[in-house]
């Protein structure tokens, strides 16, 4: 492993025996992770990923700049969004998500408090006598931050995504767009600036029509959902009795929702897709 890993790793062992005082075995069931795998980076055998960085930091309420560069203050720890597990990646490296997503917010929220405090007081976490329980920064560059953020996250996204989840990912986005559009459509038409709007009206037309089109790079790029693939599959994996109960359960539906799903009388959503999805994937590795 790197110097940098090293260190980290280092960091880790001291916010348990510093901070939680917890044991490894403690720690280790309350982080969803094997005591031999909290082990691994505390010893410096394995690198810390970033499912296990979101927990230390949450719970314990530590700086990501602290545990990815050692840059003080240890605590509190800095008001960004730390949803990138929905990438389904959980064994990304934290140092790897930590440059690429959130150094660049932490280090606008570092600048605006050294600014206010001075730098000799924030690294000692003096803070005039106010206790926070998290850094903040200013709610616009806090939004300006997350909307880069989530570019990101679609781009990379749609890079990895076999064709047939690229479709239902999209599909998704196109649901969510929608109801972002009905919801605040004054708001949105109160903030366009003219020249804006007759673009902005026909990316609306394209989710209104429930084309299943991703915006990439200013081009649209157009992909077809493989529903009857997914239908086979369910149908396959919902032979056993009390397995279209479970379906059910697992969608949080009524029975009949699923049946019409699975007969194809109602076609589900583009977010009930990808759950649905995700169950026969479980039931399939089952087998």
């Amino acid at each position: 492993m790197t110097t940098r890993e090293l260190e980290i790793c280092e960091r880790v062992a001291r916010i348990r025996k510093e901070v939680a005082r917890w044991s490894q075995p403690d720690l280790s069931t309350a982080a969803g992770v094997t005591h031999h795998q909290l082990a691994g980076v505390e010893y410096g055998r394995a690198p810390l990923r970033y499912k296990l960085a979101i927990y230390l930091c949450k719970h314990f309420n530590i700086s990501q700049r602290w545990l990815a560069l050692g840059d003080l203050p240890m605590c509190p720890q800095y008001d960004v969004w730390m949803g990138y597990s929905v990438l389904e990646q959980p064994k990304s490296l934290f140092s790897w998500v930590f440059d690429n997503y959130i150094e660049h917010d932490t280090r606008i929220i570092e600048a605006a408090w050294i600014k206010e405090l001075g730098e000799e007081k924030f690294r000692a976490g003096d803070f005039g006598g106010l206790e926070f329980t998290t850094l903040q920064m200013p709610k616009i560059a806090y939004a300006n931050g997350a909307a880069r953020s989530t570019e990101k996250l679609v781009g990379i996204t749609l890079n990895w995504l076999p064709d047939d989840l690229k479709a239902i990912y999209s599909d998704c986005l196109l649901d969510a767009d929608k109801a972002f559009r009905v919801k605040f459509k004054k708001q949105i038409n109160e903030a366009l600036p003219p020249s804006e709007r007759e673009g902005f009206k026909k990316m609306g037309a394209v989710a209104e029509s429930g084309l299943t089109k991703v915006i990439e790079s200013g081009n649209c790029v157009s992909v077809t959902p493989k529903l009857p693939t997914l239908l086979k599959r369910l149908n396959e994996a919902t032979r056993e009795r009390g397995s279209k109960t479970a379906l059910a359960k697992f969608m949080g539906v009524p029975l009949p929702n699923v049946s019409q799903w699975l007969s194809g009388e109602r076609e589900p959503s583009g977010e009930t897709t990808l759950q649905l999805l995700n169950w026969v994937e479980q039931q399939e590795r089952q087998k």
